[in-house]
């Protein structure tokens, strides 16, 4: 196993490791809502019959987990951005162009995961901010500061305010409305854990046009932790991060000190929605979930910072196959779950708990890190990947 090089590569192992490791906390998120409706907690359930295993797996995947490892991957997919459209337009190429292809595609992908194996997409809320970032195609250093700045605004005065105000107001505000929330809760668990694929195909295509109008209240926050991306390409903070250790562990330290406390405020109002998923969420318990994705800063200068060690590099290099063939694990990770928990597969979600959910998400990514690294090692091409890129160069 080659170790993770400073020196210049095609590809940046580092970044391919970032969305490796990414792909599991996504996993290990989406699996505890993959049989559960919008109107449940994204964590499941607890009740008074809940173990003390399950306690401390909402606990800890919302402490740790939970809106912290989508923002690394799209904090890749920013630095992706520029790296591509850079390359492209050294080389000549139409950068516009393949990179309306290469969000297209992607656009194409989200629909159909999204409608066909899991509600929770996220390939067409990157896509869809993929057509704002194209704006900033050969913008420098400079150009995407400003834009990081007036996306931060945004986001601090329009998107947070505008959250929390649909999440404190989403929940039930009476009897009636709970036991209907209840109701339909219990409905779309049944369809997706005990009901065939046409029963669950309608529902879940429903559920997947709502998280996608949800998109626009996410939008500002994209945008930010994109152009982080792409501004962390630009200077090349990744790729020279020897030189630039001490910003890296000034990130580390800011990333703790804002994120710990932010996370564990996080966790506790997890915990406390999980426990009562259909009570009306408090100010105090909404109000965190816009900062948890601080902790994400934290995780990727801890990696930066690895990168440069004997011990870290081997471990990361663990990590860089899934994410060379991300597309292809997030794409197989849906369809595992549904062999593995629906109605249709083998129908173990209906009596799974939190923590064995948990479990089932280690088993599953360790099979498609294993299948990646196999397929790297031969110099097979996932079709998947293969597709995406012979549309993007050729149309």
């Amino acid at each position: 196993m080659h170790s993770l090089g400073t020196h210049q590569r095609t590809r940046d192992e580092l970044v391919d490791a970032l969305r490796g490791i990414a792909l599991f906390g996504i996993l290990a998120v989406n699996i505890q809502s993959y049989l559960l409706g919008l109107n449940v907690s994204s964590l499941g359930v607890l009740s008074a019959a809940s173990s003390l295993a399950d306690r401390l797996t909402v606990v800890f995947t919302a402490f740790l987990l939970h809106y912290k490892f989508y923002p690394i991957f799209c904090f890749c997919f920013g630095y992706g951005f520029a790296v591509q459209t850079r390359r492209w337009r050294s080389r000549g190429i139409d950068a516009s162009l393949h990179y309306a292809r290469r969000t297209n595609f992607m656009l194409g992908m989200g629909v159909l995961h999204g409608v066909f194996l899991w509600f929770g997409d996220i390939l067409t809320t990157y896509a869809l901010a993929g057509k704002v970032l194209a704006r900033y195609i050969g913008k420098g250093p400079r150009q995407l500061g400003q834009a990081l700045k007036w996306w931060s605004v945004v986001f601090l005065l329009v998107a947070v305010p505008v959250t929390v105000a649909f999440t404190t107001g989403t929940s039930a505000d009476s009897a009636v409305d709970a036991a209907n929330m209840a109701r339909d809760a219990k409905e779309a668990f049944e369809t997706y854990a005990r009901g065939s694929y046409l029963d669950s195909l309608s529902r879940r295509a429903g559920e997947y046009a709502v998280v996608t109008l949800g998109f626009l209240l996410i939008l500002p926050g994209i945008m930010v932790i994109a152009l982080m991306g792409a501004l962390c390409a630009q200077l090349g903070l990744l790729r020279q991060r020897r030189r630039y250790r001490a910003f890296w562990w000034r990130a580390l330290l800011w990333g703790l000190v804002v994120g710990l406390p932010v996370n564990a405020w996080h966790a506790w109002g997890m915990w406390r929605h999980a426990g009562d998923p259909w009570r009306q969420a408090t100010l105090l318990e909404a109000f965190p979930a816009d900062f948890a994705p601080v902790l994400s800063v934290a995780y990727v200068a801890a990696a930066a910072l690895a990168a440069d060690t004997a011990l870290g590099s081997r471990i990361l290099s663990w990590f860089a196959p899934a994410g060379r063939l991300s597309l292809s694990n997030y794409v197989g990770q849906s369809v595992l779950m549904g062999v593995v928990l629906s109605g249709f597969g083998l129908g173990l979600g209906a009596t799974l708990t939190q923590s064995a959910l948990l479990q089932v998400a280690g088993a599953i990514y360790l099979l498609l890190l294993l299948a990646s690294h196999a397929m790297v090692r031969l110099g097979a091409h996932s079709p998947l990947e293969e597709a995406w890129r012979r549309y993007t160069n050729h149309g």
